[in-house]
């Protein structure tokens, strides 16, 4: 496999029947990759994550893990669990790909999601759950389920 100098991962998919196949011919796949390298400027899939892991880049390997549970997220969601600003759902590394991927932006913020990403990092990082006002808290339950929770739901990357 060719190195990916500038490559990013850009999709996921989920195969229900763990038959996916890895572009290198592994079987049996649950999760496959979709990366784009920037610098042949060509779309490399379906990799698995073993595969992933062999471009020795911490990078990508982040980017796996937020995808995966990007995709446990979304399977959540569909299920209809109630998703809550913990570890169970989400991680720092999720949280910045949300924001970066503009999810927290919306009129009432002028489409600028920094304030709202900023708020949604600091009530995870609280220890103290129950600490958290009850202002905070519908805030929190306002943006999982008007902002979060749809963006997740409609976003092409999450196949």
């Amino acid at each position: 496999m060719t190195p990916c100098m500038n490559g990013a991962v850009v999709a996921v998919e989920e195969h229900p029947d763990n038959e996916g196949e890895c572009l290198c011919g592994q079987q049996n796949l649950l999760y496959m990759y979709t990366i784009y390298n920037s610098e042949k400027q060509e779309t490399l899939s379906y990799i698995g994550s073993q595969c992933v892991h062999h471009f020795k880049r911490q990078d990508l390997d982040v980017q796996v893990s937020v995808f995966s549970q990007l995709l446990a997220l979304k399977r959540a969601i569909e299920d209809s669990k109630k998703i809550t600003l913990t570890s169970d759902y989400f991680s720092r590394a999720l949280l910045h790909w949300l924001f970066a991927e503009g999810a927290f932006n919306n009129e009432r913020n002028g489409y600028n999601g920094e304030g709202d990403y900023a708020f949604f990092l600091e009530m995870f990082n609280k220890r103290k759950k129950e600490d958290i006002s009850d202002a905070r808290n519908k805030k929190i339950w306002a943006m999982l389920n008007f902002q979060v929770k749809p963006f997740i739901q409609n976003h092409p990357a999450l196949g």
